[in-house]
């Protein structure tokens, strides 16, 4: 019987002593001073009708009087709850003991597998993301540990705009020399508004190029609205032939116009290519 009981009295003290090792463990635990991880800014870089680079400044706060290994990072984009990308950045490197640091995050965004995962998203939309990131760091006396942080945003898919030759006015035509106004009307398709700044162009009437020509124009346009841009146009009918002088003297033609648009917008600048075929008039 005293046997018994002896073996039990042990066995409460093991407990109680496991007990009271847990607690006092997690307390410790409770007690320990976690780094500090916050957002500091997010930019848009190489915006383009295909992608953008995301790049995100995250500031960690080292409290220790050692220095605190990065070992990793992990991201995953939402846009209303639904996840369209996910990966991993190499955060390789330390804080120094008792300093902050900010480490850069470059998170390439397509939007092609974007918009298939999304599914109703068109170009010319903006929408709002969510990123969640996980920076993994081993902490000194305590081991691995992952600090969370969630960056909330908005994200462009430019679409190109709508590039129309209304007219081309003649303000002088002879064999020698032809100059003229060219009637561009420009609509932005985009939920957000641009500015332009310069376009080329290259215009061809019939089959034959008349003009190519590189303007700075600043021009601004609301979100989905449309502008005038007139563009002056000097032409040698001697050096295209004379099919193309009759051409020219006749009421209209049939044109193709490409080139390109720069433009800037909120979210940075942007590179629009465009090209159109269509049917205008000439006016004297």
């Amino acid at each position: 019987m005293r046997r018994n009981f002896m073996k039990t009295a042990i066995l409460f003290a093991l407990a109680s002593l496991f007990l009271m090792s847990c607690a006092s463990l997690s307390s410790f635990t409770s007690e320990i001073t976690k780094p500090s991880l916050k957002v500091t800014g997010t930019k848009l870089q190489d915006l383009s009708l295909d992608k953008v680079n995301l790049l995100m400044d995250l500031e960690v706060g080292n409290p220790y009087s050692v220095p605190l290994p990065l070992t990793n990072l992990e991201y995953a984009l939402t846009s209303e709850g639904e996840k369209f990308l996910d990966g991993k950045a190499d955060v390789q490197g330390t804080i120094p003991a008792k300093e902050s640091k900010t480490i850069q995050i470059p998170i390439a965004v397509a939007f092609a597998p974007l918009m298939k995962v999304l599914g109703n998203v068109k170009p010319g939309a903006t929408i709002p993301y969510a990123a969640d990131m996980n920076l993994s760091v081993d902490a000194p006396a305590v081991g691995p540990m992952t600090l969370p942080i969630r960056k909330e945003g908005e994200l462009p898919i430019p679409a190109v705009p709508e590039v129309e030759v209304s007219n081309i006015q003649w303000q002088e035509l002879s064999w020698d020399k032809a100059s003229a106004k060219m009637a561009l009307k420009v609509t932005n398709p985009n939920s957000f508004p641009i500015e332009l700044s310069k376009f080329n162009y290259n215009l061809k009437l019939g089959d034959t190029s008349v003009a190519q020509d590189t303007i700075q124009q600043s021009t601004k346009f609301a979100e989905q609205g449309s502008n005038t841009l007139d563009v002056p146009l000097s032409i040698s009918p001697m050096q295209l032939g004379f099919g193309a002088f009759q051409l020219l003297q006749g009421k209209g033609s049939k044109y193709s116009l490409d080139g390109g648009l720069e433009v800037s917008s909120p979210f940075g600048p942007i590179s629009l290519p465009f090209n159109r075929t269509g049917e205008t008039t000439f006016t004297k």
